[in-house]
């Protein structure tokens, strides 16, 4: 069915929006009637919306670092998390293993094949990599999902010093990581898009890339190997990047569950650790 027309919505000052601001043509698929408001205008005033049409493939979170921060801030202050990490901390690097199951607020379906077939390896080796170069710090598997409210999911990644995670909407989440931590995305295989990336470099986080593992075939049942097969023999040659082009492709390429390419993660995961620990220098 086609969108209704949104309604115009009075400004928090108490007045209407303006006429033709934020109007749209469902008809013509939501976007050829829309109409431009400036971004000065928007800066200047508050408005509301009731549908903002976006890019869906780029980074539509902020524009500048200060946006980001002021979020994380107002976050922060909800939840009643301190402003700055404890000074001295032991470094915390987490595993998000991604929620999947029925939702027990709203019954619907969590998560999905986008797993890390090798996860508590992974995990393994994130602890051992932490006890080089960050000696009494620890590696914690956390998660969240819709049952848990906005300061529980807010505090979980602020207590993450480093996060470790499967591509997903979840890392929208790493926006209200601290400054200065570090974002790994594991990208299944030939699959990236570099919104998550982007996010991480506007909220002042190291982003740790994870783009060359494999499509898990000893955790599928056959059916689903042949698929994987079919995907590789017609995809293989290509680049991720090419791959992200193509509907298709992007679309099979993250349905299949992955292992890590352990020796490209150790090097990234350390300099990350090592990123970490630089920051607690002269602490013993």
């Amino acid at each position: 069915a086609a969108p209704s027309r949104p309604r115009r919505l009075p400004r928090d000052d108490g007045s209407p929006a303006a006429p033709g601001m934020a109007t749209c043509d469902a008809e013509a698929g939501g976007t050829a009637g829309a109409k431009a408001v400036p971004a000065d205008e928007l800066t200047r005033r508050n408005w509301h919306f009731e549908h903002v049409v976006v890019s869906a493939r780029e980074n539509t979170y902020f524009s500048r670092p200060e946006d980001a921060d002021l979020l994380r801030a107002k976050a922060y202050a909800l939840a009643g998390i301190a402003p700055q990490r404890r000074p001295c901390a032991r470094v915390n690097a987490c595993f998000f293993r991604r929620a999947e199951g029925l939702s027990s607020s709203t019954g619907a379906w969590e998560g999905g094949p986008r797993i890390v077939a090798n996860g508590r390896l992974v995990v393994r080796l994130m602890q051992l990599l932490v006890n080089v170069y960050a000696p009494g710090g620890r590696a914690t598997v956390v998660g969240t999902n819709s049952s848990m409210s906005f300061e529980q999911q807010v505090s979980v990644f602020a207590s993450c010093d480093m996060v470790v995670s499967v591509h997903g909407s979840h890392n929208a989440n790493v926006m209200f990581m601290r400054a200065g931590s570090a974002f790994m995305e594991v990208n299944p295989y030939k699959f990236f898009y570099a919104s998550y990336e982007a996010l991480a470099g506007v909220c002042g986080l190291l982003y740790l890339p994870s783009r060359f593992n494999s499509i898990a075939v000893g955790t599928m049942r056959r059916r689903d190997v042949q698929q994987a097969e079919a995907f590789t023999k017609k995809y293989g040659s290509w680049s991720d990047d090419r791959c992200q082009d193509k509907t298709a492709c992007r679309k099979a390429a993250r349905n299949f569950p992955t292992d890590v390419n352990l020796t490209s993660f150790t090097t990234h995961f350390a300099k990350g650790v090592r990123h970490i620990a630089q920051q607690l220098h002269g602490c013993s």
